[in-house]
């Protein structure tokens, strides 16, 4: 049989509690068993707690669920493996962590449409997609959905893309305005520049040019934005090994630019907005001591 309890005490060294039933002012459990799946930090006097009674026998009784009066399916936060706060995580949905030992938020539900759009390849396979060649020692290959850039084994030498067809982007503020790129780097000693810049800046840009994206220094990767006079960038805290691959994605929100690294938010910027107007995309590769180093490019997607 099952009852409804209200908890009256716990001992979470032997793991066992006292409980009255419901409605009853007589009818007690002493040192009942509790279900070890029940964490301790919800095992809250007051709680209203389901008890099961094998056979009607009480010496079997057990706690097997437990919630804070008021809330009878009990809170999702109370869980010990969820994060404890809503704070800052709107719009995103749940999902098992990467060791499959907890729950967390994830994607944004509004990019997750946008996250499964096909891969865009169009201007990868054209020759006039990449507009023109930033010099330096470096040299560079192109094959159909491959594009490599070559840093040069000189320190400081440098080679860079300016891809205007690719993505003409109106504003990035405009809601839900989306771009992707995956690259695969070498990146010890080296400075990589993955931008979504404005068409009327400067090729090559400044790091203060009307832009969004991400620079890859040494392996370390930052997101950075700027409205033509000053820049705002955030250390991701993400390392890029050598070899392997990455993600790299914008998505603007109508008032922001989001930033994420193989699907996950890893910064959000509201300063130093960039202007509007169209955008296209650049890539550099820059070494910073004398060593030959690539960025390569091999997908790309976008989304209006």
């Amino acid at each position: 049989m099952i009852e409804v309890g209200i908890l009256k005490n716990f001992d979470s060294g032997t793991y066992k509690a006292g409980v009255q039933l419901a409605g009853s002012l007589t009818t007690y459990f002493d040192d009942i068993s509790v279900a070890k799946n029940i964490p301790s930090s919800a095992l809250v006097v007051g709680n209203y707690v389901i008890v099961a009674i094998p056979q009607g026998n009480p010496r079997d009784a057990c706690v097997i669920a437990t919630w804070p009066q008021g809330s009878p399916g009990g809170t999702f936060l109370a869980l010990s493996d969820t994060p404890s706060s809503y704070s800052g995580q709107a719009k995103k949905t749940l999902r098992v962590n990467f060791a499959g030992n907890a729950i967390e938020f994830g994607v944004n539900a509004d990019l997750i449409a946008v996250l499964n759009k096909s891969w865009w390849y169009e201007n990868f396979a054209s020759q006039d997609a990449w507009a023109s060649y930033i010099g330096g020692s470096g040299g560079y290959t192109r094959s159909l959905f491959d594009l490599v850039l070559k840093t040069g084994a000189t320190n400081g030498s440098y080679s860079g893309f300016w891809a205007k067809a690719a993505f003409n982007h109106p504003h990035w503020l405009a809601t839900w305005h989306y771009a992707r790129i995956r690259v695969q780097s070498d990146p010890a000693n080296s400075i990589f520049r993955v931008y979504w810049v404005r068409t009327t800046e400067s090729i090559p840009p400044s790091d203060v040019a009307n832009m969004g994206g991400f620079r890859i220094i040494n392996g370390r990767i930052w997101a950075i934005n700027a409205n033509g006079t000053a820049a705002t960038q955030t250390d991701t805290g993400i390392d890029l090994a050598n070899g392997s691959f990455a993600d790299l994605e914008l998505l603007g929100t109508g008032t922001a630019i989001q930033f994420y690294v193989n699907g996950n938010l890893v910064a959000t910027h509201t300063t130093n907005l960039p202007a509007s107007w169209y955008y296209g995309c650049y890539l550099e590769a820059k070494n910073t001591a004398a060593a030959d180093k690539q960025l390569r490019v091999i997908r790309a997607a976008y989304k209006d």
